[in-house]
């Protein structure tokens, strides 16, 4: 699952999620891009699933979800661990059937504090990030591999960064110096945590990991001033463009991996998708007044935020860009929310302290070309 969530709110980074207080605009497709309202396949409380706590006044990297297969939606927070416990804190991982709620299994997995992600891998099986350990579970929720990050390196001097390709079969680790900003780059099989490909850049800015290829700024530039484009995996960096490219401030550009090695170009009002040839696939633009928000995406499914004026929640539209389209658009209802896009298309939101999950209608609106 892949995320670039408050990209035009505060500074952009990868997944994750937690949108509040947003503002912004009715929302007025252009003629041929009208999207039917998601039918809702289940509401819960989260007061209703024991290992759960409110979603609300948190730090964003203490929690998400994520469908880590078409079937199954996990819930996860960091909370303090049992009295006694050798360890403080603990992940606490709920998994729901995706498309009638009931509930499939949990962990609790002692934690340090610091970043935890829960990730999709290939499958069937995900992955899970507490702290400075990555570790790889099967979809019986048995943990059969793992790596300590700070293996990768020479010295504790590092910020990590974990990102999962589209379809789960790379996982790449990424240990940037807190002294130079050097980055170290691990690509590791997802099968089983096994380092098959390293390099070293200058630093790493707004990436994101393709199945053969990173997206990311040209390691030359400035952070936050690069141009976008394509990494092998060796570091060779070339640039790739699209028309959503922007060099406005106030209107930030950035790109995001897909499957099929399609990648996504977006601003705060425009959408592109291009091949990494950079040919054209699919586009979309929002009228005047409006701002795209944020974007999380899964293997060719896109869901995008839409601001909303007048309004303080925004608008969630889901876009099919295999068959070149919008899927469906789903409203929320509280200005703190989390939200996730399955590899079927499924929406999955926390809105305030409700569980949603949404899914197209019968039919859906087709973007003419």
């Amino acid at each position: 699952m892949r995320f670039l969530s408050k990209a035009f709110l505060s500074k952009a980074g990868m997944k994750r999620w937690l949108c509040s207080g947003l503002a912004g605009a009715l929302l007025f497709l252009p003629a041929g891009m009208a999207a039917q309202t998601a039918r809702v396949l289940f509401v819960q409380s989260l007061k209703s699933q024991p290992g759960l706590e409110s979603f609300q006044g948190r730090w964003e990297s203490q929690q998400g979800l994520v469908f880590i297969s078409k079937d199954a939606l996990a819930l996860y927070q960091l909370q303090f661990g049992p009295k006694g416990a050798a360890k403080k804190f603990q992940l606490s991982i709920v998994v729901l059937d995706a498309h009638n709620g009931r509930r499939l299994g949990s962990l609790q997995i002692p934690a340090a504090p610091g970043p935890v992600s829960v990730m999709a891998g290939s499958q069937g099986t995900f992955l899970v990030r507490t702290g400075d350990v990555l570790s790889l579970y099967s979809g019986a929720f048995e943990r059969f591999a793992f790596v300590a990050l700070p293996a990768f390196a020479k010295d504790q001097n590092y910020d990590w960064q974990v990102d999962v390709s589209p379809n789960g079969r790379a996982v790449v680790v990424v240990g940037q110096k807190t002294s130079s900003g050097e980055a170290e780059v691990n690509i590791l099989d997802g099968s089983n945590l096994q380092s098959w490909a390293k390099f070293k850049v200058s630093h790493l800015d707004r990436w994101s990991a393709s199945d053969k290829f990173l997206i990311a700024a040209d390691p030359e530039q400035a952070p936050g001033e690069g141009e976008m484009g394509v990494m092998d995996f060796e570091g060779h960096w070339r640039r790739l463009s699209t028309q959503a490219e922007s060099d406005d401030p106030d209107c930030p550009y950035n790109m995001v991996a897909l499957e099929k090695g399609l990648i996504a170009g977006f601003n705060c009002d425009e959408l592109a998708v291009v091949s990494e040839a950079g040919n054209p696939i699919y586009a979309g633009t929002i009228p005047d007044g409006q701002r795209i928000a944020g974007i999380a995406s899964d293997r060719l499914f896109l869901a995008q935020v839409i601001v909303r004026k007048f309004f303080k929640t925004p608008i969630i539209l889901v876009h099919d860009i295999e068959r070149k389209r919008i899927r469906f658009h789903a409203f929320v209802e509280k200005p703190s929310f989390a939200y996730s896009v399955s590899p079927e298309g499924l929406l999955a939101t926390v809105d305030g302290d409700e569980i949603k999950v949404f899914d197209a209608p019968a039919t859906a609106a087709r973007i003419p070309k």
